[in-house]
């Protein structure tokens, strides 16, 4: 498991074993949740593979709705889950604030 993972696993508060986590440049992070109005810190990318073929679906959530997004997309047969966060919120600086 890459240390990315378990770092985003951890801000997000989800297992690691869910997760593939990685960061991005923080201003690839404008538009709002899905769920709510406030700012989308974490895009989530599921891979689904089935028979009819495979797709990914990309989401934007705030944090607070991250964890059950990656919860739904789990139940939801999900080959695989990417969680982006900006890069900032790994940086001890960041996390100190």
């Amino acid at each position: 498991m890459n240390p990315d993972t378990t770092a985003v696993a951890g801000v997000l508060g989800v297992s690691p074993l869910d997760i593939h986590g990685t960061t991005a440049d923080s201003t690839t992070f404008t538009t709002e949740c899905d769920d709510c109005t406030a700012t989308g810190l974490v895009r989530l990318e599921a891979e689904y593979t089935h028979r009819a073929g495979n797709w990914t679906e990309t989401t934007t959530h705030c944090i607070p709705h991250a964890a059950e997004a990656i919860w739904a997309l789990d139940m939801a047969d999900a080959a695989s889950i990417t969680a982006i966060i900006p890069t900032t919120m790994l940086q001890p600086t960041a996390l100190a604030a």
